[in-house]
């Protein structure tokens, strides 16, 4: 029997014997780096990752790699607002088609101070009487109170729009009432200084922009629901046009208004802020400084369809006439008789406008002691009569709005309603006013 350690020799060659411990020397030396390889390539166990990890499944090797999600696109940026358009470059416009044969009895309303109810009442009544017609005031500062320019509330607007179509009264929007931001004021947005409210947006052209906007905004929202719209109240008026009557700035105020509001529908109906009495020179000097400021004037119809008046005679009747009532002023002539209108429609005619409408936006008498001497209300009542059937006699008379009608904001003199829906002799008379 050989030795366990004995093998065959390897190949040819004299037969004999290696020596053995070599051999198994270099056996053990490769199954230590054997066994050292496979140690260090073998991964320990992974440590615990504690029960708040989330383990991650294993990808299929056979699957693609998911692509990083694209990134959200970005909000296209706010378009720009485009600029107001340039005044000199709109119209000419053609007159405006008005039936003048037609003669509205009229009464004020203020929706902005009536709940939704005491609109409808106050509505109710003027329907009772015959009345054909509201009108009422759109103002902006109100409209725009504690909003960015160009934003509203239109509530109470669309309120009247609304009620007076049910009822087939038609309505007139006077525009009024600077916001305090056109000229940097800042204020509350409720309650305006008096030196913001009645101060012209016509400092320069970007107030008469804002201004433009404005009239625009208000001709879109209600053209086809208003007969006309008003441009201001009183501009000979210290009282309503700050620091003082300026017949250039209202004529820059009066084209940039109508200008704009052609622009958005040229048949809409605009009419010149009604003057405080026969202001015979305010009239003369107006259409003076427009044909000297703009050559566009006569061709737009110096910028108004409608000539407005306020012909109050103080505590006079409407049917007396007194030369000791026409006096001189800083424009010129003021005939305080209530047929003074006659006179402002002779400037119209030597302007080449007579057959331009006339709208007597004011008209009234005061019950106890104001700016005028007071009357009691039953003379009230007979003057309310008078003045209706003397104005409707004049073909070019499109309407009367007697003030006022009801009673809120100081105005309680004046009101033929009273704060509890009293109603005074002046407002029954209303039952029988005779018109031509």
């Amino acid at each position: 029997m050989s030795s366990p350690t004995s093998q065959p020799a390897a190949g040819g060659g004299p037969s004999g014997r290696r020596p053995v411990v070599p051999r198994l020397l270099l056996v053990a030396v490769v199954a230590v780096v054997v066994l050292a390889a496979v140690v260090i390539v073998t991964p320990g166990p992974s440590p615990d990752p504690g029960p708040d990890h989330d383990e991650r499944p294993e990808r299929d090797p056979d699957l693609a790699e998911e692509p990083d999600p694209a990134p959200a696109p970005e909000p296209p940026p706010e378009p720009e607002p485009e600029p107001p358009p340039e005044l000199d470059e709109l119209g000419p416009f053609p007159a405006a088609e008005l039936d003048s044969s037609r003669f509205d009895v009229t009464l004020s309303v203020n929706p902005a101070e009536l709940s939704e109810a005491e609109l409808d009442e106050a509505l109710d009544l003027a329907q009772e009487v015959d009345v054909t017609q509201i009108e009422a005031p759109a103002t902006w500062w109100y409209l725009n109170r504690g909003r960015e320019p160009r934003d509203y509330d239109w509530s109470d607007l669309d309120a009247l729009m609304d009620a007076a179509q049910q009822r087939g009264l038609r309505v007139v929007l006077g525009l009024t009432g600077t916001p305090g931001w056109v000229h940097g004021h800042e204020h509350d947005g409720t309650t305006p200084p008096d030196e913001t409210i009645w101060l012209p947006p016509v400092a320069d052209d970007e107030q008469l922009a804002h201004w433009g906007d404005f009239v625009e905004d208000v001709v879109e929202r209600y053209a086809d629901r208003t007969v006309f719209f008003e441009l201001w109240n009183e501009p000979n008026s210290e009282s309503f046009w700050l620091p003082e009557p300026d017949p250039g700035e209202f004529a820059s105020l009066l084209r940039a208004g109508y200008l704009r509001a052609k622009n958005v529908d040229p048949d809409v109906v605009i009419a010149s802020g009604g003057l405080s009495r026969n202001d015979i020179g305010y009239l003369e000097t107006l259409y003076d400084v427009m044909r000297a400021m703009y050559p566009d004037a006569a061709d737009n119809g110096h910028f108004f369809d409608i000539f407005g008046v306020h012909p109050y005679s103080q505590d006079n009747p409407p049917w007396s006439v007194s030369e000791d009532r026409v006096r001189d002023t800083t424009f010129g002539l003021v005939d305080e008789n209530f047929l003074g209108f006659t006179r402002m429609h002779e400037v119209l005619e030597r302007e080449g406008e007579g057959g331009k409408p006339v709208y007597l936006g004011e008209y009234g008498f005061s019950t106890t002691e104001t700016w005028m001497d007071p009357v009691d209300d039953q003379t009230r009542a007979a003057h309310l009569q008078e003045a209706y059937a003397i104005a409707s006699d004049y073909p070019y008379i499109i309407g009367l709005a007697w003030y006022d009608f009801l009673t809120y904001n100081g105005n309680a003199p004046w009101a033929i309603v009273d704060a509890e829906g009293g109603r005074s002799a002046t407002f029954e008379a209303l039952r029988q006013v005779e018109t031509s």
